[in-house]
Parts: structure tokens; C-alpha cells; sequence
């Protein structure tokens, strides 16, 4: 009895060095492609130019965003500056878009132009960052499989919206300009890489988009705000005018899919 007892704990702890091995060796693997990959990525970048190049388009859109965040720092307030940054943090990670971000923003004190122009400029700099620096970004380690998310995701809104294609530059302006999922200056990007528009044109696409809308949702963002704070009544009318018209376009956009299925 004390035999059979024995051996069961003998072979649970081969089993355990064992797993462990083979994660060890999984992750091995798992490094070994990303180095190859981001190897391959720089090799084929400096056939196309120069170490400094690589470098000067690598940096230049941190170094405006950090002039960028200097001026404001020197314009407002410390505690305004922290908020505002907080909330311009909070766009980059979704799922928190610009159609959410404004209105806090502008409820927390903050002049529409001023937080439009802000949410406004983390777009332009993602899309100047993306501009020259896509295929290395594909290969950093959380972001790349989040920019293969995003790919997938921009392929399928080609298919769903063909005017996109259609309009082209336009088609990408108001993309951009429209509080769409994926819409910001990471989708747009990829968005238009895949229906081939020039990246320079999807650049400027983006900024024209990313400027346009924020100031649009700004402004009614600060209509509707001064309209609830006037009249409590006529604002919870407009709000629920708007909640209706938000589920009949849901269910409009849900019928359509399911009629597009059969």
C-alpha cells in the first residue's frame, strides 16, 4: 500500500518539471520569432535608407508630441495640466473614444477648443508616428498583435462601408470625423493602407478628420451641457430624443446584418 502511494507523487512532480520545461522552451521560441521578425523588418528598412534616417523618422513624432505637452504645461495650471493629460491618456487606450473623452472633459472646466484640439493632436501624432515608423510598429511585442486586431477589424469596416473606397480621401476624412469603433488615428491608418491610398494622403486625411471632429463634438458636447445646466427638463428631453435615435440606428444597423447573413 505504501508503494502504490508513492509513486503517483513521484510521476506529478516529473509531469510539473516537465510543463515547466516546456514553457521555458515556449517562450524561447516565441522570442526567437519576434527577433527574427523585427531582424528582417530593420534589414529591409535599411535597404530602402540610411541608419539616421530610420532614426530622425523614429523620433520625430515623440519630440513634437513632448513640444507639444510642454506648451500646454506652460499654459495651464499644474492640477489642469494632470487632468487634461489624464484625459488625453484615457483616448489613446480604448475603449474610451472622443465622443466620451469631450464632454468630460468640458464638464471638468476645460475650453471645448481646448480639449478638442487636445484629443485632436494625440490622433495626428499617433498617425505621424505610424506614418514612417508602421512596420516597426507591427513587431513591438502587445502592440503589433493589437495593430493585427486592428487590421482584421479595418478590413471588415471596408467591406461593410464600400463608400470608403468610393470617396477615398474624403471617405477617410469623415471616417475619422465620425465617432466610429476603430475610427481614431491607429484604424485610420491601417484603414488606409489597405484600400492603397497614399500614407501621406491618409495623413493628412487624419488630421483634417481628427481637427474637424473634435471641434464638432465639442460644440454640441457644450450646447447640450449649457442646455441641461439652463433647463434640467428640456435637456433630459433632448437626451432622451437622442437615446432614441442611438437604438433605432442599433437596430437599424442589426437588421441589416442579419438580412446581409441570409
Amino acid at each position: 500500500m505504501v508503494m502504490k502511494l508513492n509513486k503517483p507523487k513521484k510521476i506529478s512532480k516529473a509531469k510539473q518539471k516537465h510543463k515547466q520545461i516546456q514553457k521555458t522552451d515556449a517562450k524561447k521560441t516565441s522570442y526567437q520569432r519576434w527577433s527574427a521578425r523585427a531582424n528582417q523588418m530593420m534589414d529591409e528598412r535599411l535597404e530602402k535608407e540610411s541608419h539616421g534616417m530610420i532614426i530622425l523618422k523614429f523620433f520625430t513624432a515623440p519630440i513634437i508630441a513632448s513640444i507639444g505637452l510642454f506648451l500646454l504645461y506652460l499654459m495651464l495650471d499644474y492640477p489642469d495640466f494632470k487632468r487634461l493629460g489624464g484625459l488625453m491618456l484615457a483616448y489613446f487606450f480604448p475603449p474610451l473614444g472622443k465622443e466620451s473623452v469631450i464632454p468630460v472633459g468640458i464638464s471638468a472646466g476645460f475650453h471645448p477648443i481646448m480639449i478638442a484640439l487636445s484629443i485632436a493632436f494625440v490622433d495626428i501624432f499617433v498617425a505621424m508616428f505610424l506614418l514612417w515608423n508602421y512596420d516597426l510598429a507591427k513587431v513591438v511585442p502587445i502592440f503589433g498583435p493589437w495593430m493585427e486586431k486592428l487590421e482584421k477589424m479595418s478590413a471588415k469596416k471596408y467591406v461593410e462601408k464600400p463608400w470608403l473606397e468610393k470617396l477615398a480621401f474624403i471617405g477617410l476624412v469623415l471616417f475619422v470625423m465620425f465617432p466610429f469603433q476603430g475610427s481614431g488615428g491607429v484604424g485610420t491608418s491601417i484603414l488606409g493602407r489597405i484600400i492603397g491610398m497614399n500614407k501621406y494622403k491618409v495623413f493628412f486625411a487624419i488630421i483634417i478628420g481628427a481637427v474637424v471632429g473634435c471641434l464638432l463634438i465639442a460644440y454640441f458636447s457644450d450646447l447640450f451641457i449649457s442646455i441641461f445646466a439652463n433647463d434640467l427638463v428640456q435637456g433630459l428631453i433632448l437626451l432622451i430624443m437622442i437615446a432614441i435615435a442611438l437604438a433605432v440606428y442599433d437596430i437599424f444597423k442589426f437588421t441589416r446584418k442579419k438580412k446581409s447573413k441570409i
